[in-house]
């Protein structure tokens, strides 16, 4: 039965997603940070539907993409409204396939909208994010997958 509560979670914050029952029965009995800090305010879950919004758009198949990402990535530009960061990942990703000439020089684009995210071109803001010892500093999990679809322009 456990099992067939926690088929389809989606990627991400899964300790917000858990049954009521499962978070009593094995977090609560962890003895590390995570127990005392998070199962203790697990009160009434789940939290967070692995049921998603659904939006059909009909696309031009040839030189699109989409891209797919978990809180964590708007959350690195939180003074950014969401029309603003789909453009800011529309540049980002167009700028490369417009660049890229063959399939074999194609970068990871999921990875090309992370370091955007963290300072791009700035290679002091990259490393703040990049360095353990900074107390400041707090990135939630990000997932992201870029599909592309159709051939590029070249």
């Amino acid at each position: 039965m456990l099992f067939d509560e926690l088929r389809g979670l989606a990627v991400g914050d899964t300790w917000l997603k858990l049954p009521a029952i499962y978070t009593r029965r094995v977090f609560a009995v962890l003895s590390s940070d995570f127990a005392t800090q998070y199962a203790e305010r697990i009160l009434t879950p789940p939290y967070v539907s692995n049921i998603s919004d659904t939006y059909h758009r009909d696309i031009d198949p040839v030189d699109s993409f989409v891209v797919l990402c978990s809180d964590g990535l708007p959350d690195l530009n939180s003074g950014m409204n969401i029309q603003q960061l789909a453009d800011q990942w529309v540049t980002v990703v167009g700028q490369i396939l417009d660049s890229v000439t063959s399939d074999d020089d194609m970068p990871n684009l999921s990875l090309c909208l992370l370091r955007d995210a963290i300072g791009g071109d700035d290679v002091d803001a990259v490393s703040r994010y990049l360095t353990l010892e900074m107390d400041d500093k707090w990135i939630d999990d990000i997932s992201i997958v870029v599909q592309r679809f159709g051939p590029r322009n070249t």
